[in-house]
């Protein structure tokens, strides 16, 4: 099962950038120094709007038997997590349309731990609002956090059971305000 972020969000991005970006070439003909800055950095969000909206990996988390993969905004791999190796499933305040925090995504820790590569806390880990250390989350809600919570806990439990230890609980699952 390979998910993807919703395409509002995707589309809303690209048409922003693309509208920042065409008003920065017209500030070009007025301001040039100005223009030449806002070409360069809404260039920048035009690049990275198209490839979450057209590349078939952009933000994308493969769902398999084994475990999961989740890939960045290029379709480059950051995760590569087995079933069998998650200990504590969590959430994260991740930023959506609605401003920072305004999304809820799963986190993770692994046993040992195995923090991604990268800055982002969606990416390299790092420590949630209640104080829970995290190796990585989700780069986007998906099917949203309840949903998502059950899923990777029945399949890291099942992984668990197959692999022959003891039946062990994947953390506590809770959501709280933050």
């Amino acid at each position: 099962m390979t998910l993807r972020p919703g395409i509002t969000a995707r589309v809303v991005f690209f048409v922003l950038a693309l509208a920042l970006f065409a008003l920065g070439v017209g500030a070009l003909f007025s301001n040039p120094v100005v223009g030449a800055i806002g070409v360069a950095l809404f260039g920048f969000a035009l690049v990275n709007a198209s490839f979450r909206l057209f590349h078939p990996r952009s933000y994308a988390t493969v769902v398999g038997e084994d475990g999961f993969r989740v890939h960045d905004w290029r379709g480059r791999l950051v995760h590569d997590v087995a079933w069998s190796e998650l200990s504590h499933l969590t959430v994260f305040g991740g930023n959506g349309l609605r401003g920072p925090g305004s999304l809820l995504l799963l986190a993770w820790r692994c046993e040992p731990r195995r923090p991604g590569p990268g800055r982002q806390p969606w990416s390299g880990g790092g420590t949630n609002a209640m104080g829970e250390a995290f190796d990585g989350a989700l780069p986007a809600a998906y099917l949203g956090a309840e949903r998502m919570l059950e899923l990777f806990k029945d399949r890291a439990e099942r992984a668990h059971v197959a692999g022959h230890r003891a039946p062990q609980r994947v953390g506590d699952i809770r959501l709280e305000p933050f």
